[in-house]
């Protein structure tokens, strides 16, 4: 049931995180990409995470939801 509720969350956040940043995923100034997709891995395979980790997702579900909503609402004004 935990798995139900998180995962989705946790994946939601990484597709704003690769919309936001594009190919800058990939290069070493970005930690954001690798340390959630080690969460999302850890969250499957045992089922929880720490106070701590869900803490830092949420840190970074603020930051990325205002970057990906005002990345949004710039396409929209120039569309």
């Amino acid at each position: 049931e935990w798995k139900e509720n998180v995962i989705p969350k946790l994946i939601r956040v990484q597709g704003m995180i690769e919309y936001v940043e594009g190919d800058r995923i990939y290069t070493p100034y970005n930690r954001s990409y690798p340390f959630i997709n080690s969460i999302i891995r850890q969250a499957k395979k045992r089922g929880t995470l720490t106070t701590k980790q869900m803490t830092a997702v949420n840190n970074l579900n603020k930051r990325y939801k205002e970057k990906y909503e005002k990345k949004l609402e710039k396409i929209n004004k120039n569309a």
